[in-house]
Formats: structure tokens, C-alpha cells, sequence
């Protein structure tokens, strides 16, 4: 079963991400930001090759709410959230080993090192 990176906004933010059962990555992003535009792809191929975790999108400038509660600052954001909680996080431009061992994380552990 393929998966891919879905859109999320501010609406379904608690229902897709805070109350889902399986790990959950959200990338944060803006469609000025050259970096997130660079990560995508490493995104994209994670999503595919791990199915046991969702990973979703998030555009700044069309959703305030999520980022300033998770105070984001700077693009591309990634935050991984298990069960309803933060459990890591990474700030800048992520290679697919990086966004892939974020998320195995999650998946088999309690998501931090």
C-alpha cells in the first residue's frame, strides 16, 4: 500500500494528527521557502516507504493557529507526534536518512533517541 504527504491545516490538525493512532509526521512549510520546497521529495519517498506512519503538510501562510502553538519559526519544520504528544523534532533542510529515521523512531519507540 503506497502512502503519500497529505495536506493538513488548522481545521483537521487535532482529529488527523493529535488523535490518530499511528505515529504522525508534519512538515511545515510555505510555497517562498526554497528549503522546503528542496525537502519535499525526501518527504514524499519517506511517506511511500513507510506506511506503519502518517505524514502530512502543513502551509504556514494558509494556517496560523498550529504553527504558533508549536511556535514554528523557521522553514522547513518537521515535528513527529506519537500518540497526541511532540516527541522530536528537526529544524532545516532534512536528508530522506534523517526524515526516515525520525519516523522509524516513532514507529518502534517512543520516538526520541
Amino acid at each position: 500500500m503506497s502512502n503519500s504527504v497529505k495536506p493538513i491545516g488548522d481545521a483537521d490538525f487535532k482529529t488527523k494528527v493529535i488523535n490518530s493512532n499511528k505515529p504522525v509526521l508534519v512538515g511545515f512549510w510555505a510555497d517562498w521557502s526554497i528549503p522546503s520546497k528542496v525537502i519535499m521529495p525526501s518527504l514524499e519517498a519517506v511517506a511511500a516507504e513507510c506506511g506503519e506512519a502518517e505524514i502530512f503538510k502543513l502551509n504556514v501562510d494558509d494556517n496560523a493557529s498550529v504553527p504558533s502553538d508549536y511556535q514554528v519559526l523557521n522553514l522547513p519544520t518537521l515535528l513527529m507526534f506519537k500518540k497526541g504528544e511532540l516527541v522530536n523534532s528537526f529544524v532545516g533542510t532534512a536528508t530522506r536518512a534523517v526524515i526516515k529515521n525520525m519516523v522509524m523512531q516513532a514507529v518502534h519507540s517512543g520516538g526520541q533517541a
